[in-house]
């Protein structure tokens, strides 16, 4: 008679086999006789299946050191996002990770936010152009009419003056204001400073006139045409950024984003 061949191992059969092996004490001849085969057959399927768990144990491990990069990469993100959110280029939101993030959470209202926050941005440029000219219009003016003498002979520097007045009215209510200072700039004159603006260098004898002159324009700041709704602008873009660091705040804190992404891992 023609002997039978015994048809391939099952994958359950010989996951058995090692449960018996590692589990029971079970040596490869005790398994090979209870279920008939021969003993090599049942060491080569032992080794398969070692090799199998094995494999599937270090897919695991890489899959999740990837899946924790990947939201360690979303949470830099996020972070990056609350770091930079101040600027009004608003840099982050040229990265990858900004689509990525977007997948994950699409409903957040950090991207209602986000929209907000760039007209926003553009509203307060535009507002802020018209502003500066309005300022750099009145200090003409009113220089004209104090020191007589075009502003180059006074030495003030327009763009400094201006941009100082623009500065202050952007400043939030009751923040600290600046003081008007001056420090030798060279001999017989000084350099009049409002903050980080530089309103000019003028002699000597005019330091106390020109300062003056620039508290007096501090004083009417608030009459150019647009001041209020640039402080009514930054008002609400602070609100939004609050909002959107609150939303940032929550992404940081629990480490792990939701949803998937064309980039996960899985």
């Amino acid at each position: 008679m023609t002997r039978r061949k015994k048809p391939p191992v099952s994958v359950s059969r010989r996951r058995e086999w090692l449960r018996q092996y590692e589990e029971d004490g079970k040596t490869p001849p005790e398994i090979a006789k209870a279920d008939n085969y021969d003993v090599r057959t049942v060491r080569k399927q032992l080794d398969i299946t070692r090799q199998e768990r094995e494999e599937r144990e270090a897919s695991v491990i890489v899959l999740r050191d990837v899946k924790k990069q990947h939201y360690g990469d979303l949470v830099s993100y996020a972070e990056k996002m609350d770091g930079e959110i101040q600027q009004p280029s608003l840099p982050f939101a040229n990265d990858r990770l900004y689509i990525a993030l977007h997948e994950h959470i699409p409903r957040s209202p950090l991207w209602k936010g986000l929209d907000k926050l760039k007209d926003l941005n553009e509203a307060i440029h535009n507002i802020e152009i018209s502003l500066n000219q309005a300022a750099v219009n009145l200090i003409n003016k009113e220089s004209n009419r104090v020191f007589n003498k075009e502003l180059r002979k006074v030495g003030l520097d327009i763009e400094g003056t201006s941009g100082a007045l623009v500065y202050s009215i952007k400043q939030p209510e009751g923040s600290f204001s600046p003081n008007i200072t001056d420090e030798k700039a060279k001999e017989g004159f000084r350099e009049i400073r409002y903050g980080p603006w530089n309103c000019g260098v003028v002699p000597d004898n005019q330091v106390a006139d020109v300062k003056k002159f620039i508290g007096e324009m501090m004083s009417s700041k608030n009459f150019l045409p647009d001041s209020e709704e640039l402080k009514d602008k930054l008002k609400e873009r602070h609100k939004v950024i609050e909002m959107m660091r609150e939303e940032l705040a929550t992404i940081i804190m629990k480490r792990i984003v939701p949803g998937r992404c064309k980039y996960c891992p899985f």
